[in-house]
């Protein structure tokens, strides 16, 4: 689980993080949604989920995302705009503070994730489920390898020959 959260932070770093990369394009929406896409058809490969599955999955799966990075999204806010200074010249306050807040988002991801997992054992086999969690990982280091590999702008598609 907290690996999984880990992986989740690691992700969205990587996506919002590039995006400040001076020497390779930013990602811009049509990536990011080019991304989810990637990612929908992944998942539903890996899981062969039958209609009446999928048609139940879906809606749970993209409402859990949503919620996910929502959470994330405000802390990767606050860990730049807090975590981002000088943590020397830091208040006391102000780190116990990011502290506070930072087991407060733990302890809401670990909810969501509670209460996603038990939606979908009314529709998915707990095999799926972890089949999810398996093809989520695999999505992750694909996304992570290809956005390592990119040519650093859009024109340079790599050696000539």
């Amino acid at each position: 689980m907290r690996l999984r959260l880990v992986f989740t932070g690691l992700l969205l770093f990587m996506v919002f993080g590039l995006q400040a990369q001076p020497d390779k394009p930013p990602l811009d929406g049509k990536m990011l949604k080019e991304i989810k896409s990637q990612r929908i058809a992944f998942i539903s490969t890996r899981l062969e989920l039958t209609t009446e599955e999928a048609q139940a999955f879906w809606p749970i799966y993209n409402d859990y995302v949503a919620k996910k990075e929502k959470v994330m999204k405000r802390r990767l806010k606050e860990v730049f705009d807090e975590g981002g200074k000088d943590l020397n010249r830091m208040s006391e306050e102000a780190a116990s503070k990011l502290i506070d807040d930072m087991i407060s988002d733990q302890t809401k991801m670990a909810t969501l994730e509670k209460d996603f997992v038990a939606q979908l054992r009314k529709i998915i086999s707990a095999k799926k489920i972890m089949m999810l969690y398996a093809a989520e990982h695999d999505f992750k280091r694909e996304i992570f390898k290809t956005m390592r590999d990119r040519p650093k702008d859009r024109g340079d598609r790599g050696p000539e020959h």
